[in-house]
């Protein structure tokens, strides 16, 4: 298989961003600090796969700077096993999943009704995408309002979640194989193996307008 090379220019189709050195930059906003110790909290797998727990509320709030009290989760925390998780397999993964099954399981709207479970009072679709993303991290990728933004999502419940999910499948065929590249690379660095949904959230929230980098 060619390999994509990691530190030329990227331009991220449809979205007017480019990416000058995109393994230098993912390098610079993964492989350290906060985020590190979060995907680290993702990749070593101690959250319950259809459960939410105190847990990963620490870890959204602790790595993720989210400043999310644990009373706005309680009732999803009491909840036990959500089902609208459990409706969604952890295989499907938003770049690599067929469209033929993305379509026969109708996986939009099972996302749809689980931001819709998810979201409320004092949890919008950032802090409940820096959640959802550890139960399926090769699905669900994370969006603040800078990117949400730019991407023009507006609303704060589930049909942003949707929107931000169907963005990057849009444009799949042209990301896949420097996601790819990208994922060896950072494993290389830290040992840490990444879903394509989070390195393609670090590439674009890189290249937009504001967000400091």
């Amino acid at each position: 298989m060619e390999r994509f090379p990691s530190s030329r220019p990227l331009e991220i189709p449809g979205l007017s961003l480019i990416v000058p050195d995109p393994l230098t930059h993912a390098r610079a906003f993964l492989c350290a600090g906060g985020n590190l110790a979060y995907d680290e909290y993702v990749a070593s797998g101690p959250s319950p796969r259809n459960s939410i727990v105190r847990s990963d509320i620490a870890a959204i709030n602790t790595y993720m700077t989210a400043r999310s009290p644990y009373g706005d989760w309680a009732e999803l925390i009491g909840a036990g096993p959500i089902s609208q998780l459990r409706r969604i397999d952890p295989a499907w993964n938003l770049f690599t999943t067929s469209d033929r099954t993305w379509r026969e399981e109708d996986v939009l709207t099972k996302l749809y009704r689980l931001f819709d479970r998810v979201t409320g009072p004092g949890i919008g679709i950032s802090r409940a995408t820096k959640m959802l993303h550890i139960k399926r991290p090769d699905l669900i990728p994370i969006c603040d309002s800078y990117v949400l933004g730019f991407l023009g999502v507006r609303g704060d419940a589930a049909a942003a979640g949707v929107a931000v999910a169907v963005m990057p499948r849009q444009r799949r065929r042209d990301l896949v194989p420097v996601l790819r590249e990208l994922r060896r690379e950072l494993k290389a660095t830290d040992g840490v193996r990444r879903s394509f949904p989070r390195i393609a959230d670090a590439l674009i929230w890189g290249a937009v307008p504001g967000t400091g980098s």
